[in-house]
């Protein structure tokens, strides 16, 4: 079979590509809502120190969503 050691060595560099940047987007997908989780706890503390019920409420909606 001509070819065939070829073709199995580039689907396993393939795959492993496929992989890595599956691996990447869920890493990226974490880190983007950590922040927004950050930004949301930081809009609630804020809204409530200082009375702003519009900025507690977003910041407590950015929380539960």
């Amino acid at each position: 079979m001509t070819g065939s050691t070829s073709w199995q060595q580039s689907g396993k560099e393939e795959h492993a590509k496929g992989e890595a940047e599956h691996t990447a987007a869920q890493a990226q997908g974490y880190v983007e809502g950590t922040m927004d989780r950050l930004s949301g706890k930081k809009d609630a503390i804020v809204g409530a120190v200082t009375g702003d019920k519009t900025q507690q409420a977003k910041g407590m909606y950015s929380l539960f969503s």
